[in-house]
């Protein structure tokens, strides 16, 4: 078997172990007073479905012809598997959903840069909408507490450190 055989052939389970984990990582968030043993299942759920994905490398790097050359063309996919292990960048686990619309969506370059366009834009503003609402919701003072308070703050004022709205105007801003 060759490589594009076992990414065609990976290519739906992979896309819907993708998904799988992004409801069980964005249900805790959102539903903070969820169940402890629900918690616990997505937790498992969410390192299962990184197993999978180690598998899935390991199996393209096993099948690849220049083992090296392959895993350097495609870091995205080994900084998916080995940064999770280092626990400092969760989200990067969710590049894989970007990679598998990659190999399905078509090979013009047209149509690949409009897939990465459309899947980075709504991954930056949904998942770090998720990630300053994890951040937030819990510290002293946070007036950054729903989901619909997160994705005002996902501006690159924020992000540089600066509101975009002023406090005292009724605004939003991270408190932690």
């Amino acid at each position: 078997m060759r490589v594009e055989t076992w990414e065609r052939k990976s290519e739906v389970p992979l896309t819907l172990l993708a998904l799988a984990f992004l409801v069980a990582y964005a249900w805790p968030i959102l539903d903070p007073r969820m169940d402890a043993d629900i918690r616990t299942s997505l937790n498992l759920a969410t390192w299962t479905i990184w197993a999978a994905f180690a598998v899935d490398l390991a199996m393209r790097l096993w099948l690849a012809d220049r083992t090296a050359s392959y895993a350097l063309h495609h870091w995205y996919d080994v900084a998916l598997v080995v940064l999770p292990m280092l626990r400092p960048l969760r989200l990067l686990r969710l590049i894989a959903l970007v990679r598998i619309l990659d190999r399905s969506a078509t090979t013009s370059l047209v149509g690949r840069t409009a897939v990465y366009l459309a899947a980075a834009a709504s991954a930056s503003v949904g998942l770090g909408s998720l990630a300053i609402l994890d951040a937030e919701r819990g510290a002293h003072g946070a007036n950054i507490t729903t989901f619909g308070d997160a994705p005002a703050r996902r501006s690159p004022r924020w992000a540089t450190g600066t509101a975009t709205r002023s406090p005292a105007r009724g605004g939003r801003w991270p408190w932690s």
